[in-house]
């Protein structure tokens, strides 16, 4: 499939159908090499199947009825997310079960990739806005938040306190709702 198929009328025909199979397919061929990447990054590629269970969830509730969600670039960064953010997930109980720090490079080293997946989204325009509406700190501690770091694992990575990040995050989420008049 072409990275410029329009993705509005594959997801609805996901959505709308009732033997989900065929048009699952489909899809996950164009979000093959994002699951095989974040699997790598995680060191088990079996995890592949874990990230696509995810997608297809996400399939299953992405908003279409929002007239964004018409435009690739908006499936395209939501269904990224969604696999970046589960990813993030097992990667925490993975390190859990392991004993290791969870503060580790695999959000830095995924940031800075320059292969198909992450670095587009990296530079899509929902982020650069966002990016721009905060300062650097404000941006850590949103990028943190959006990984799925709780305020208390905020709190100890900052050495501030959880009243201070909760604080922090809900002057960062009204920055960012009156900025991108959401």
């Amino acid at each position: 499939m072409d990275k410029f198929t329009a993705l509005f009328p594959l997801v609805k025909a996901f959505q709308d159908a009732d033997d989900k199979n065929e048009s699952f397919e489909i899809l996950l061929r164009r979000f093959t090499p994002l699951l095989t990447k974040y699997a790598l990054l995680l060191g088990d590629i079996e995890l592949k199947h874990d990230l696509a269970f995810d997608l297809h969830n996400a399939l299953m509730i992405i908003p279409l009825h929002e007239e964004r969600f018409m435009e690739n670039k908006y499936i395209l960064s939501y269904l990224r997310e969604t696999i970046r953010h589960a990813a993030g997930k097992l990667w925490k109980e993975k390190k859990k079960h392991s004993g290791a720090s969870i503060h580790d490079d695999f959000y830095a080293n995924t940031l800075e990739s320059n292969d198909d997946g992450l670095s587009d989204f990296w530079h899509d325009e929902t982020l650069n806005e966002i990016k721009a509406l905060l300062s650097a700190d404000e941006f850590k501690i949103f990028m943190m938040a959006y990984e799925g770091y709780k305020g208390i694992e905020i709190a100890k990575h900052l050495a501030v306190s959880e009243p201070a990040v909760c604080k922090r995050l809900k002057k960062i989420r009204r920055k960012i709702i009156s900025g991108l008049s959401l």
